[in-house]
C-alpha cells in the first residue's frame, strides 16, 4: 500500500492519545510501535506528503521522539530505540527525493554512533548482544551508501566520492568494533559501484527541482572511475564468502558503458573493458548478462570499426557475419558467444546466481 506509512502514522498516533488520557499500560507505544510505523513509512511511496511533511521528514520526526522520550526515561528499555529503529528510518529518507536526504540519513547514522557509545560507557551491567542490538550494523551504514548511490546526480554530482567516503567510515568502524557486525558486505561494494554507474548527467523528473542544472563534470566521471576500479580491487582481494559475481562483473562493464563514452576514451575504454573480462573469465563468472553488458563496453552501436573486432577477440568468435544491426541478430549473437565459451569461464557463474537468490 503506497500510502502505508500515513496510515500507520495515523495509528501511533491514536495510541499515544489513548494512552495520555486512559494511561492504559496495554496502550503504551514502545519501540516496536515506533519501529514498525517507520518501516511502513520506508515502504511507503517516496513522493507522498501529508499534512505532517514527507515521509522522510516524518520518520525523523518520530525517531526524535523517541530519542527524545527514552533521554527522560533511561531505564525504560522499551524506548531505546535499536538497529531496525534507525535502519528503517535511514531507509525511509534513502527513498526521499529531498535534495538534502543523503545528508539527513547520514546524520542519523552519526547520532545513531554518538548515542551507542555514551550508552555503551555508562551501561557496563548491559550485556554485550544487548549492547550490539542498538550498535549500527552493515544494514544501517549499507542504506545510508544507499541514500548516496540512488541521490541525484543533479543535485549531487559527486555521490560516488560520498559512498566511497561512508564505506571507508564503515570500514574503521568495524576495525574499531570487532563485534559490531558492519564489514562491508557484497551489497556495500555493489552500491558504491553502483553510485559510479550513474554519476551521469540525468533528467529531473516533476517532483523535483526544475531550476536546477546538470552538473556532472568530466572531473565527476573521472573520480567516479577511479573509485570503481579501486572498489573492484579491493572487493576482489577480499577473503571469505565477500566476492565479486556475475552481477558485479556486469555493473563494472556498465560503469566502463557510463563513464568511457567520449571518443578520445576509446583506447581506456577498450583497456578497462579487456581486463575486466579478462578477471571475469579468471573468476569463472562469465554469464549472459555479462556478454550482454560486454556489448555495450566495447561500443558496439556506435560509429567505431573496431568495436565489433574487440567483443569478437574477447569472446574468442570466429570472424563470420553473424552480427547484423537488429535485435534478434544481436541476441543471436550473444546465443553463439555463450555456446561456444569455455566451461572454464562460466563454472562459477549459476552457482553466483543461485547464491543470490
Amino acid at each position: 500500500v503506497e500510502n502505508a506509512g500515513a496510515y500507520a502514522t495515523a495509528l501511533l498516533g491514536r495510541m499515544i492519545a489513548l494512552y495520555r488520557t486512559e494511561g492504559h499500560p496495554s496502550m503504551k507505544p514502545d519501540v516496536y510501535s515506533y519501529t514498525t510505523t517507520l518501516s511502513a513509512l520506508s515502504k511507503s511511496s517516496p513522493h507522498l506528503v501529508t499534512k505532517g511533511g514527507s515521509n522522510g521528514e516524518t520518520a525523523e520526526k518520530l525517531l526524535l521522539v523517541m530519542e527524545r522520550l527514552f533521554d527522560e526515561h533511561p531505564h525504560d528499555l522499551d524506548l531505546q530505540p535499536n538497529q531496525r529503529t534507525y535502519t528503517a528510518a535511514i531507509s525511509t529518507l534513502s527513498r526521499c527525493p529531498d535534495q538534502d536526504a543523503p545528508l539527513r540519513a547520514e546524520a542519523i547514522l552519526d547520532r545513531m554512533i554518538a548515542r551507542h557509545a555514551k550508552t555503551a560507557a555508562t551501561n557496563d551491567n548491559e550485556n554485550e548482544a544487548t549492547q550490539q542490538n542498538h550498535a549500527p550494523d552493515n544494514v544501517c551504514f549499507n542504506a545510508v551508501l544507499n541514500a548516496w548511490a540512488h541521490s541525484s546526480s543533479v543535485h549531487h554530482p559527486d555521490h560516488a566520492v560520498q559512498a566511497q567516503r561512508v564505506l571507508h567510515k564503515m570500514e574503521e568502524y568495524a576495525k574499531d568494533h570487532p563485534n559490531a557486525n558492519c564489514t562491508p558486505d557484497w551489497l556495500s561494494y555493489h552500491t558504491v559501484l553502483n553510485a559510479c554507474a550513474f554519476t551521469i548527467n540525468q533528467e529531473l523528473n516533476s517532483s523535483q527541482d526544475t531550476t536546477a542544472q546538470a552538473t556532472v563534470t568530466s572531473r565527476h566521471r573521472g573520480e567516479a572511475l577511479k573509485i570503481a576500479v579501486t572498489t573492484l580491487e579491493i572487493f576482489q582481494s577480499l577473503e571469505g564468502s565477500t566476492k565479486p559475481d556475475s552481477s558485479t562483473y556486469g555493473l563494472m562493464l556498465n560503469v566502463i558503458t557510463n563513464l568511457c563514452s567520449a571518443p578520445e576514451q576509446h583506447e581506456l575504454r577498450s583497456k578497462l573493458t579487456e581486463n575486466t573480462f579478462q578477471q571475469c573469465c579468471r573468476d569463472g563468472l562469465v554469464s549472459n548478462n555479462v556478454v550482454s553488458k560486454l556489448r555495450y563496453a566495447c561500443g558496439i552501436g556506435k560509429d567505431d570499426n573496431d568495436s565489433e573486432g574487440l567483443f569478437r577477440r574477447l569472446l574468442l568468435l570466429d570472424n563470420k557475419d553473424d552480427s547484423g544491426s537488429d535485435t534478434s541478430s544481436r541476441y543471436k549473437m550473444i546465443r553463439v558467444a555463450m555456446e561456444q565459451l569455455p566451461d572454464k569461464w562460466t563454472r562459477n557463474a549459476m552457482r553466483s546466481n543461485q547464491r543470490k537468490r
